[in-house]
């Protein structure tokens, strides 16, 4: 999954949850049944579980993910101890 679609997914399942929490909140005038003071840690609540577990999913893919190996530099560095070694050989 690249980065965009990961980013495009993050942007939508916000929005999605923040939109099924708030809009019928505001779609009347008239309160909903829930005061505002008890539905903003419940929303609170829901959306860290929602970034824990979006963290957790992240941790786990920068676990298997193998570090970047600077084959050039590799080369490079060897090249350069063959050279010395001549020179110190000479």
């Amino acid at each position: 999954m690249s980065s965009t679609t990961r980013k495009n997914v993050g942007g939508v399942t916000w929005s999605a949850a923040t939109r099924m929490t708030l809009e019928p909140a505001h779609k009347s005038g008239q309160p909903q049944g829930m005061s505002p003071w008890l539905a903003a840690p419940i929303v609170a609540v829901v959306l860290l579980v929602v970034a824990g577990f979006a963290g957790l999913v992240s941790r786990k893919q920068l676990q298997q993910a193998a570090a970047p190996v600077p084959k050039q530099a590799i080369a490079s560095v060897k090249t350069d101890v063959a050279e010395i070694k001549e020179l110190i050989h000479q």
